[in-house]
Parts: structure tokens; C-alpha cells; sequence
């Protein structure tokens, strides 16, 4: 038998069809991969009702620190910006002791303060709006507002350990309230009676929650 037959006998056409069929198998397994990779992820889960809660007074706390920052801003009474600066360091804790604030477009927790502002040398800096001016009388009914919001959705969750944080963010607020109330020699938040209070309630901490 010369070389060429040998080439083409059919006891080797077998092992050629087979290397050739590994071959397409192979370039299947790899499409394959490739079209799993392009498929869009599966939806976020829905938050449950104590996340729903968590997130609402979180949020609202750091629009309570951007708005006393904003009013800072546009005072020149010292003492008025000191109470002010409380407001905003206190409502910034706040943020933090809660989790933060879960955006759902960056898959995590965000900082409300910054994760809206351009980054410096980007084009359209200049287009920028200043934030809209923030009345501290304004701010004290807001301050009022949201204590009331803290304390509703501390009295129905159902999760003793954010009940009890949600109960110190609302007092926090009210007393946050009546300083700037004071300050500003202007009504002082209406509790319904109850009666403002003049001390912090016990509550756990940031990582009490971890």
C-alpha cells in the first residue's frame, strides 16, 4: 500500500470525522456561552415591607441633610449656621445608623451627596444649577414633618431593632425641630399635646444593625 491510500483508507476516515465533530461541538459550547453572557440579568428582587421602611427614612434624612446644608450656606448668623450644622451632622448620622440609601441604578448604597455631581474637569460643570434656596423656617416644618413619618413607621414595622432606631431618628428630629424653631423665634412644632422631648430615647447604634 503506498502513502497516498494510506492517507485516505477508510480505517482513518473515523478518527478525521471525529476530530471534526469535537471541533463544531466545541464552537456550539462557545456560541452558547456567549449568548448566556449577552442575556440581560434577571430583575432586582422587590424589597419587603421593613426594606421599604428602611430605605423610605434614610432617604428622607439625607434630603434633611442636604436642605440644612443648602440654608448653612445662606446665612451669615453664626449662630443660626451652628444650628443648622447640627441639623445636617445629625441627619447624616442618620443616613448611616439606617444602611445608607440603596440606589437601585448603581446595585448598592449610594451618597446622596455626591453620586449626583459631575466629576471636576467634565464637561457641562458650568451648566450645573445651584441648588434651590432653603427657607429655615421651611425647614423646621420638614424637621417636624419627618419626625412624625419616623415615629408612624416605627409604631408598624415589624422589626424590633429598626423600630427602636426609627424611634430615636423621630425624637432626634423633633428636638432638631424646636432648636431651629427657637433660634428663628417661630412657632414651635405642634406634637398634637404630646408634648416635645427633652431627651434622647436609648436606641441601638449603627452597629447594633450589622
Amino acid at each position: 500500500m503506498d502513502l497516498d491510500t494510506a492517507r485516505t483508507s477508510p480505517a482513518r476516515r473515523p478518527a478525521r470525522w471525529a476530530r471534526v465533530a469535537t471541533l463544531v461541538v466545541a464552537a456550539l459550547v462557545l456560541a452558547g456561552c456567549g449568548i448566556r453572557v449577552e442575556t440581560p440579568p434577571p430583575p432586582a428582587p422587590v424589597p419587603g415591607p421593613v426594606e421599604v421602611v428602611r430605605q423610605a427614612a434614610a432617604e428622607a434624612s439625607a434630603a434633611l441633610a442636604q436642605d440644612a446644608a443648602t440654608a448653612s450656606e445662606g446665612t451669615v448668623d453664626e449662630p443660626l449656621f451652628a444650628v443648622l450644622e447640627r441639623v445636617r451632622l445629625e441627619s447624616e448620622e442618620h443616613v448611616e445608623a439606617l444602611g445608607g440609601v440603596y440606589s437601585e441604578a448603581e446595585g448598592g448604597v449610594v451618597d446622596p451627596a455626591t453620586s449626583e455631581e459631575p466629576e471636576e474637569g467634565t464637561e457641562g460643570d458650568a451648566d450645573v444649577a445651584p441648588p434651590d434656596p432653603v427657607d429655615p423656617a421651611d425647614l423646621v416644618l420638614d424637621l417636624a414633618e419627618q419626625a412624625a413619618a419616623a415615629r408612624s413607621a416605627a409604631d408598624r414595622v415589624e422589626d424590633a431593632p429598626l423600630a427602636q432606631l426609627l424611634a430615636v431618628v423621630a425624637t432626634s428630629r423633633l428636638l432638631a425641630a424646636d432648636a431651629l424653631a427657637r433660634r428663628l423665634e417661630a412657632d414651635r412644632p405642634d406634637l398634637g399635646g404630646a408634648g416635645l422631648p427633652t431627651t434622647l430615647p436609648q436606641g441601638p447604634g449603627a452597629a447594633d444593625l450589622e
